[in-house]
């Protein structure tokens, strides 16, 4: 037979299961349970220091963004200034340039309007001259034909 199963052993198999038992629950009630809630203590403690730190830095990202977005958009609108800035004196350039470009060719064009008049009015004293010329040809051979 088993010596488990033997009734006179019971009370001394009970007595030392309730001894070993009792030292188990006591080692782990004065000993292994606090050392394990020390443990979660610490990294509940981590835990929630990491959290707060990243809390901080959502809403230093949230206000550096806002930040740049602000940045961005006074850039753009200084950009949007400094282009139409530019590009009205750019067109006050030009036009001081075709004003002056137009004051060239009017001066050319006098220029060229007074030596042609000039050589228009030369010619017409040579066409006149001739005129005479050839009048007093024609009119000295109408007189010679007279005669």
């Amino acid at each position: 037979m088993m010596p488990q199963l033997d009734s006179s052993s019971y009370c001394s198999q009970l007595f030392w299961l309730f001894i070993s038992l009792s030292v188990l629950v006591l080692l782990f009630k004065k000993y292994f349970i606090p050392r394990m809630n020390l443990i979660i203590e610490k990294r509940d403690g981590h835990i929630s220091k990491y959290n707060s730190e990243i809390e901080k830095l959502e809403c230093d990202v949230k206000i550096l963004s806002e930040n740049l977005r602000e940045i961005q958009n006074n850039s753009i609108i200084k950009s949007a200034e400094m282009i139409h800035a530019a590009t009205k004196k750019s067109s006050e350039f030009l036009d001081e340039q075709i004003k002056i470009i137009k004051k060239e060719n009017e001066e050319l064009l006098n220029g060229i309007k007074k030596r042609l008049e000039e050589e228009i009015k030369s010619l017409d004293s040579a066409f006149k001259t001739q005129i005479e010329i050839t009048s007093q040809i024609i009119f000295n051979k109408l007189l010679e034909r007279k005669i």
